[in-house]
């Protein structure tokens, strides 16, 4: 089992750290904040999520604003997310502030599928190098929505991105977030780890050398992979 998991992993975020290297960076850079909302948040649920992220209505008049509903999460989810997660209302939000510099950094609240570590390693697979991100709703729901926003904000932005690579990045979440709730958030962090550092190092490596940066990675959060049952 642990031969198993070890070349699931490898082969996985091989494929993740080639699509990372063909992406461009700083997907926000050159827009302002951003900020999408449920299509069925009602309107004393909005303000909720606004006064969350610290804004007002009339702040939204100086920001992009997209809406997202539930047919947007299917176009972008279905196939990799199941039903019964993507649901049928879309309620969760996300505020996208750009920056250049500071990497990746996330809040949430109110999700339950969707986590702090699967929002940052699909937006880094997705090819977003810097931003500050909150991502909330009204009261618990998974938070699909929310990813789904990121995703159309990107496009809205000027970028492609390509099927693959949207598919990729989903399914890194969905994976995440099977190791997540079983195993803790230490699971779903070995994983940034391991992808941070395979593209740190700036060239192509072996599955034997993936393996062993898995192994180191695991030890350092105090993971047992023998412990571990995931496969994809």
């Amino acid at each position: 089992m642990l031969k198993k998991l070890i070349k699931t992993m490898a082969m996985g975020v091989a494929t993740l750290a080639l699509a990372i290297g063909t992406m461009p960076v700083s997907a926000f850079a050159d827009s302002g904040r951003i900020v999408t909302i449920g299509a069925d948040l009602t309107d004393s649920q909005k303000a909720t999520v606004l006064d969350f992220f610290g804004l007002s209505e009339s702040d939204l008049e100086n920001m992009q604003v997209i809406t997202v509903n539930n047919q947007d999460e299917r176009a972008y989810l279905e196939g990799t997310v199941s039903d019964a997660v993507i649901g049928t209302q879309t309620l969760s939000c996300s505020y996208i502030e750009p920056t250049t510099s500071g990497g990746i950094n996330v809040e949430t609240a109110n999700l339950t599928y969707v986590t702090k570590n699967t929002l940052y390693n699909a937006l880094q697979t997705a090819g977003i190098e810097n931003c500050n991100l909150v991502v909330t709703a009204p009261y618990k729901v998974s938070g699909t929505g929310a990813l789904t926003g990121i995703f159309k904000a990107y496009e809205a932005n000027g970028k492609t991105l390509d099927d693959d690579k949207k598919e990729a990045a989903t399914q890194e979440m969905v994976d995440t977030a099977k190791l997540e709730n079983t195993y803790g958030e230490g699971a779903a962090q070995v994983i940034g780890d391991v992808k941070d550092q395979v593209v740190s190092s700036g060239k192509d490596m072996t599955d034997d050398q993936i393996r062993d940066i898995i192994k180191t990675a695991a030890k350092a959060k105090g993971i047992d992979l023998l412990t571990w049952q995931f496969t994809r």
